[in-house]
């Protein structure tokens, strides 16, 4: 099936969303990874699987799940995040984060979350997907000449072995790995 998907609009009128792939990029070569490909399947359709998507929080509440309102659940995460930091400290809390904007929601709205966990929550427990640190923070490593990604598309085409360990490439970076 094509990596698409069927959007309502405000005025009620369905749309198709399609990844289509830029075709003069140097990078992808007109390709996409299985990744990027699959991002319009993730988009809220009311005809795709994706209309089972939660619509508004849920708390459990014994053996049940009770939706709430926005503004009951982040009191809910802020009162128990707060204990625990009050109790543990606040490296007892810990974040993943996505640079590029996990579920569309852009580097700008992820920076806001990790501004979030550094300076109001104080924690050091941080872990970026595919960086040893955020953007910013890596400042001692380009003096060295090593970047965040540590690597370049140029370098992997020149180099006549890589070798990884705990990395699921092809899942992962599927464009770099079969177009250079």
């Amino acid at each position: 099936e094509t990596m698409y998907s069927v959007v309502k609009g405000e005025d009620g009128n369905l749309y198709n969303v399609l990844i289509i792939p830029a075709q003069d990029s140097p990078i992808n070569r007109g390709n996409y990874s299985i990744r990027g490909g699959a991002n319009a399947e993730t988009t809220y359709s009311p005809t795709k699987p994706t209309r089972e998507r939660l619509h508004r929080p849920l708390i459990r509440v014994g053996d049940e799940f009770m939706p709430v309102s926005w503004e009951e659940a982040i009191d809910l995460v802020a009162r128990v995040t707060k204990g625990v930091v009050d109790k543990y400290g606040p490296d007892s809390v810990a974040m993943k984060g996505h640079d590029h904007g996990g579920a569309g929601a852009g580097y700008e709205a992820n920076w806001a979350l990790w501004k979030f966990f550094m300076v109001a929550v104080g924690t050091r427990m941080l872990s970026i997907h595919n960086r040893p640190a955020n953007n910013a923070e890596v400042w001692g490593q380009r003096e060295r000449g090593v970047f965040e990604l540590n690597y370049t598309y140029e370098d992997a085409r020149l180099a006549d072995t890589i070798v990884l360990w705990g990395a699921n490439t092809f899942v992962n970076a599927t464009v770099f790995y079969t177009e250079h």
